[in-house]
């Protein structure tokens, strides 16, 4: 297979800037690398949305293409494609921030990222807000605050940047890591 290194990973990093950080094991530079690879694709098309645009379900659309990619970098898996919901339940059950999900995180993915990215549409009575009055979560009320979610959502991604600039070459989050960007690199080698 034909290697092409210029290929963008993000806006400023192609696949031969990454390989040199990888070489030089800059954590710093890899860490934040990967923090402008996803907030570029996940947090700023719908941060930097007017108002008058902003969309709760695009929002949590986005929301949710995060959670997985986030959990897929923190598992070092190549995709999620037969994970089914164990992306929202480790992610719900690890990150305290967002604790008030635990109990609900089979139907959160069922509800709100199938019911979203497949139909276009929450289910069974869960609902999307964008009130700031509105908590983070009802679960009484199954209702979500869009943009409390994604606030938060950004906190998660900027402690896990934050973590991996003080863990260890070898640590395992930095092992999950590099298994995941190897995914990435070879994924896009494919059709060279």
């Amino acid at each position: 297979m034909r290697m092409e290194k210029n290929i963008k990973l993000s806006s400023k990093t192609t696949i031969k800037e990454y390989q040199i950080m990888l070489q030089e094991m800059d954590k710093g530079k890899i860490a934040d690398f990967i923090f402008l690879r996803l907030t570029e694709r996940y947090l700023l098309p719908v941060e930097n949305v007017p108002i008058k645009y902003k969309n709760g379900f695009s929002i949590m659309a986005n929301s949710c293409l995060l959670i997985e990619t986030y959990e897929s970098f923190r598992q070092g898996w190549d995709d999620t494609f037969a994970q089914d919901r164990i992306p929202f339940e480790s992610f719900f059950n690890r990150e305290k921030l967002f604790n008030v999900f635990q109990d609900d995180s089979k139907e959160f993915y069922m509800n709100i990222r199938c019911g979203i990215l497949h139909q276009g549409e929450t289910k069974k009575g869960w609902k999307i807000t964008r009130k700031e009055t509105h908590p983070l979560f009802s679960p009484t009320e199954k209702k979500i605050n869009a943009n409390k979610f994604l606030k938060t959502l950004r906190v998660v991604l900027e402690n896990y940047i934050a973590l991996l600039k003080t863990s260890s070459w070898d640590d395992e989050i930095w092992i999950r890591c590099r298994d995941k960007m190897n995914f990435i690199i070879n994924n896009s080698q494919k059709n060279l």
